[in-house]
């Protein structure tokens, strides 16, 4: 049971596949404009490799262990899982007990985890968001 856990962390690992610019030509630098579904704009001043990086980058990752291989170690812990509960099954009830408790910890912790501040987690460093509004449109 625990190795299956350990393999779909393995096949879940993954970052980003950001956009590449193609040709080297100079750019002028300028703002995004943005334009919502209520016909207001967003107005975003950054440089041009944080807005390819944020706004038309493609919506795809890079597996650490490639697609196909990440598939497959997802199908094996299916089925290690599958065959822990068979054979927890045959399991007395002290035992079956002591592991309800052990994975009640551990998913008690993974939610503990949620709790903890994003910036732990998220490195948001070169990125600077200042939100600012018309007086005339709050």
């Amino acid at each position: 049971m625990s190795l299956a856990s350990i393999l779909v962390g393995i096949a879940s690992y993954w970052t980003p596949m950001l956009a590449r610019r193609s040709t080297r030509a100079l750019i002028i630098e300028g703002d995004l404009v943005i334009r919502v579904r209520q016909g207001a704009f967003i107005i975003i001043q950054c440089t041009e490799e944080v807005a390819r990086e944020i706004f038309t980058g493609p919506e795809a990752c890079l597996y650490l262990t490639g697609s196909a291989f990440s598939t497959l170690l997802v199908w094996i812990a299916t089925i290690l899982v599958m065959t822990s509960i068979v054979l927890f099954g045959n399991c007395n009830w002290t035992m079956q007990a002591v592991i309800m408790v052990i994975y009640s910890l551990l998913n008690g912790l993974y939610c503990g985890v949620l709790l903890l501040p994003k910036r732990w987690f998220w490195d948001m460093s070169r990125y600077h968001c200042d939100a600012r509004t018309h007086e005339e449109c709050k």
